[in-house]
């Protein structure tokens, strides 16, 4: 009785994994908050920050077999904008990113994944007082998440996204206090699996 609890487990354990990320396509839609770090420009108030706008993300991707795969995808962030007095200052910013992804299945309906890649991100800063300014750069981004999986073809996930820094020109921001600004995501969204 033993070997067979035992032999059924295993073969429960084995099986499960297949179910949470098998091989094939796959699209997502991720929605959530934005936080810009480093973002103090200043201005005439001092210092200020940006408040977290939302962010829209669209992707697809392809599962190599249950562990591996690729992601690609546009983040689309809102405009974010501070009124100090009778100064308004805005950033506006969009990333697109490809990044391997590493998945683990802790179950046929839960799994945690890593993401690894490149992210190029571009922010516009206007203002109706300074001189507007605009830069991009392409880094390093990672993230993490977990996702549920409500059958084999759809899947709810929750995950945090990194996608580095861009830097602008020393004096590029006139009386700016910023060089730098980080950008990261915590969304929640769907898969559908082809």
């Amino acid at each position: 009785m033993k070997k067979f609890a035992s032999a059924l487990l295993l073969s429960a354990a084995i099986s499960a994994p297949a179910f949470a990320a098998a091989p094939g396509g796959y699209v997502a839609v991720d929605v959530g908050p934005a936080t810009f770090s480093g973002a103090n420009f200043g201005g005439l108030a001092g210092n200020v920050t940006f408040p977290n706008p939302g962010s829209f993300h669209i992707g697809g991707g392809y599962h190599f077999d249950q562990n591996l795969g690729v992601e690609g995808g546009i983040v689309a962030v809102g405009d974010s904008t501070i009124n100090s007095g009778f100064v308004s200052e805005t950033l506006k910013t969009s990333s697109f990113y490809v990044a391997g992804v590493g998945t683990l299945p802790l179950s046929e309906q839960f799994d945690l994944f890593g993401k690894l890649g490149f992210a190029s991100t571009k922010i516009d800063y206007t203002s109706n007082f300074f001189i507007p300014a605009s830069a991009s750069k392409t880094n390093l981004m990672y993230g993490i998440g977990g996702q549920f999986n409500i059958n084999r073809n759809v899947g709810i996930r929750l995950q945090y996204e990194n996608f580095g820094k861009v830097d602008f020109a020393p004096g590029a921001i006139l009386l700016g206090q910023t060089n730098s600004v980080g950008l990261s995501t915590f969304t929640v969204g769907a898969v559908y699996n082809f």
